[in-house]
């Protein structure tokens, strides 16, 4: 099974991030119902491995908050940019709940994460395009924000990939208090 950790983004918010979704040739955009926040990506798992984690989980107990977003990024690879997204305000809430949550990924056997977090919510992957292609994107989309997104809950995912879009699955939500 291929799991990741992740905050939804609430669905009265879901409308306000498909207005970026315009404006880059060939760009494959993000369904709305995929819109979240990656806490943890783990990649294949084993369907034990997933069971034990889905109780570890279960002992985090930390309070809601809320999260704001505000501007766009883009990551890239060999000079070819990979992925556009909306950014997400850092926050000491959410840093303490994703150090949390790879606390406990670690504690039940998975491999540190290797890439330093860096909160965001992807809207859309590019395959062969380059940096230039995207600028004027980049600089029109830049005033985008939501303020006050309420994280009342995370959930552990299962990405089922297919022909098109991955489908993910919620396996498990986990209630803030």
């Amino acid at each position: 099974m291929r799991v990741f950790i992740a905050i939804s983004i609430p669905y009265n918010h879901k409308s306000s991030l498909r207005t970026l979704q315009a404006g880059i040739k060939g760009a494959r955009w993000v369904m709305c119902e995929n819109f979240h926040v990656t806490l943890r990506f783990l990649g294949e798992v084993a369907p034990k491995e997933v069971e034990d984690l889905l109780f570890s989980l279960s002992a985090i107990a930390f309070p809601s908050f809320s999260i704001n977003l505000s501007g766009v990024g883009y990551f890239s690879q060999k000079g070819q940019v990979r992925s556009v997204w909306a950014s997400v305000c850092s926050s000491k809430q959410l840093l303490r709940l994703q150090k949390k949550v790879e606390n406990i990924c670690i504690r039940s056997g998975f491999c540190p994460g290797t890439r330093k977090f860096k909160p965001h919510v992807t809207i859309g992957r590019l395959k062969g395009v380059r940096l230039h292609d995207i600028e004027y994107w980049l600089k029109i989309q830049n005033d985008f924000g939501i303020e006050s997104i309420d994280v009342k809950k995370f959930t552990l995912f299962e990405s089922r990939l297919g022909s098109e879009d991955p489908h993910h699955v919620p396996l498990e939500d986990y209630l803030l208090f």
